[in-house]
């Protein structure tokens, strides 16, 4: 299940929901740097370079679409978790 809420109005993340909160976060990151925002810890695309099999130096377009097409599959294996637990109940 993507998010569980909580009696205090809180979210909690859970499953590939927590793969997909990670994803919507670097994302975030990185529409911020590209509009010339950085972090304390220095510009992110060197950093998960790796992870999506780009060059530090791409574009962030591309880095954006490499992040957003990962969503769109965990997003699929967070669907299947939320019918999985609707039908325990």
């Amino acid at each position: 299940m993507i998010m569980k809420s909580t009696e205090g109005g809180g979210v909690i993340a859970t499953g590939a929901g927590v793969s997909y909160m990670r994803l919507a976060s670097l994302r975030g990151m990185l529409n911020l740097e590209s509009k010339g925002l950085k972090g304390r810890m220095g510009p992110i695309r060197p950093k998960i370079a790796a992870e999506f099999g780009l060059k530090p130096r791409d574009g962030y377009d591309k880095f954006l679409n490499a992040v957003q097409a990962k969503m769109e599959e965990v997003a699929k294996v967070v669907q299947q978790e939320n019918e999985a637990e609707a039908a325990k109940q």
